[in-house]
């Protein structure tokens, strides 16, 4: 009988720290890592040519923080159009997030969902109309 209470207590001290253990690497398979998504498209056409127009979204994990910015990046006829357009990275967003099970959760950020890990990828979803989702992936920079 005391064997079997030993073992139990080995046991209960083996699943504590792979819980733990598991728990921190999934913390840190994203610290230190930015993660880039687009988030829009659009097309604007002008008498001399026209520009396509990007919208991103840009995660940048630190220890306990996510840095949440937005850039926007275009592709013109002429070419020179293009600084109209490009802004790089706007004002950088902090906010604290937690990981349970691979899926990130960021406190006061609810623009995307929350976002499962998946390989180089973070999975989220976007309202595309009134309860429409798409699917949207934030990918490893």
């Amino acid at each position: 009988m005391a064997w079997l209470k030993n073992n139990n207590m080995k046991n209960l001290f083996l699943v504590l720290i792979f819980s733990i253990s598991l728990k921190l690497y999934s913390q840190n398979a994203i610290v230190g890592k930015a993660y880039k998504a687009e988030i829009s498209a659009s097309c604007k056409e002008m008498n001399d040519g026209g520009c396509m127009i990007y919208n991103y979204c840009i995660l940048e994990f630190e220890k306990n923080i996510v840095k949440v910015s937005y850039s926007t990046e275009a592709s013109c006829t002429p070419k020179e159009r293009e600084n109209t357009y490009n802004n790089n990275v706007s004002q950088k967003t902090e906010y604290t997030y937690t990981i349970k099970n691979n899926v990130v959760t960021i406190k006061n950020f609810y623009s995307y969902g929350k976002l499962i890990i998946k390989q180089k990828k973070l999975i989220g979803q976007k309202e595309m109309n009134d309860n429409e989702f798409s699917k949207l992936e934030f990918l490893l920079q």
